[in-house]
């Protein structure tokens, strides 16, 4: 009588697979900056490009100390978690983004304002593009951490 193995009991490759890259995005995932972190950033630096010309540059430097309780609160979220592990190739997708970003901020440089709803509307295309530029910039990040984990490097 031959023994047949049962199917109950036998593992298929691709669940390790599956279970090892599920693991992987959950570390991914654990390890970025906290939740709602990006859109305050995104405020806070849309008020910084907004109202530094309106206000003057030394009262406007006062806007500079938003950047403390940023960096405060994205210290203490990430003091207890393990550090991640350093990407070595990022992608040009990554630097293209970055480099888009840079010009966006210079270019609304010179945008003039002149009335309350120009500043508002300002503020609001600021917001809306940092806020696009984190998105896009954390999902590629993210992509070539995982992307970096799976590849073996000698």
């Amino acid at each position: 009588m031959t023994h047949l193995p049962d199917k109950s009991s036998s593992t298929e490759p691709q669940e390790p697979l599956a279970l090892a890259m599920q693991d992987a995005k959950y570390m991914v995932k654990t390890s970025d900056s906290p939740r709602g972190f990006y859109p305050v950033l995104a405020a806070a630096v849309a008020s910084i490009v907004t109202f530094m010309p309106v206000i003057g540059y030394p009262a406007g430097l006062l806007l500079l100390l938003l950047a403390l309780p940023l960096g405060l609160w994205m210290w203490f979220a990430t003091r207890a978690r393990s550090k991640p592990r350093t990407i070595l190739r990022f992608s040009g997708s990554y630097t293209g983004l970055s480099l888009l970003g840079l010009l966006f901020l210079q270019l609304l440089n010179f945008w003039d304002v002149a009335s309350w709803w120009q500043i508002a509307l300002k503020w609001l295309v600021t917001f809306l593009g940092l806020v696009w530029f984190f998105s896009r910039m954390q999902r590629v990040y993210q992509q070539d951490r995982l992307r970096d984990a799976r590849e073996e490097h000698l």
